[in-house]
């Protein structure tokens, strides 16, 4: 998972890929401090652009 989001975010493709996590009725992450990390760099990137 973790993989897939660092490759979105190079690709510059992060919040797209985010939205796939999000639907989920259960997710299970045990890399907890990696999506963490993501998901802080995407609300910076959304109030650089928004």
């Amino acid at each position: 998972m973790v993989r897939r989001l660092r490759a979105a975010e190079a690709a510059g493709h992060l919040n797209s890929k985010l939205c796939t996590y999000l639907r989920p009725g259960v997710l299970v992450v045990d890399e907890h401090v990696e999506v963490v990390e993501a998901l802080e760099r995407l609300r910076l990137a959304g109030r650089q652009t928004g």
